[in-house]
């Protein structure tokens, strides 16, 4: 029975470093639109600033 504890602990642990790793890879994702979106911002302004 305590082998039995034991596995579902380790699932349970499984899904919260899964559930950790993927709303870190979502948070990353978001600042990388961010900084793209930004980024573009940027080179327009410069474009628009030059003759």
């Amino acid at each position: 029975m305590s082998s039995r504890g034991s596995s579902g602990q380790a699932t349970v642990e499984f899904i919260l470093v899964a559930a950790v790793l993927l709303a870190m890879v979502a948070v990353l994702a978001v600042l990388l639109v961010s900084v793209r979106e930004q980024g573009g911002r940027v080179v327009e302004l410069v474009a628009a600033d030059s003759p």
